[in-house]
């Protein structure tokens, strides 16, 4: 049995840079709201000025304690570093973006 470290890899946070920046580059620019808790975050954040990472993040602490309960500590500890990460770059990559027209967003971005 692999410990959670070993299954982290360098495609995880290839992942999340790229799911992150298309935030930045396609999403927020053009005001689409992915679904989850990240199209929530994405609410607040044109409501309120709240960061979209870090909101999607404390709006996920819920699910983590029932993924705790029901799916133990290696689920758990997986899907949230893959969440950190997630976050982080949603916050953190300050890209300009590609375009302002909603259908290109809705494309690119998803």
């Amino acid at each position: 049995a692999s410990d959670w470290s070993s299954d982290v890899c360098s495609s995880d946070l290839l992942g999340c840079i790229i799911g992150g920046a298309a935030y930045p580059l396609f999403l927020t620019p053009c005001n689409i709201a992915p679904g989850g808790l990240t199209g929530v975050g994405m609410i607040l954040n044109y409501l309120f000025q709240f960061p979209i990472g870090t909101t999607a993040l404390v709006l996920n602490i819920p699910l983590f304690i029932m993924g705790y309960r029901s799916m133990g500590h290696v689920f758990v500890i997986r899907s949230l570093v893959a969440t950190v990460l997630f976050s982080l770059a949603i916050d953190i990559l300050q890209l300009q973006p590609l375009t302002s027209d909603p259908m290109l967003g809705a494309i690119f971005g998803g």
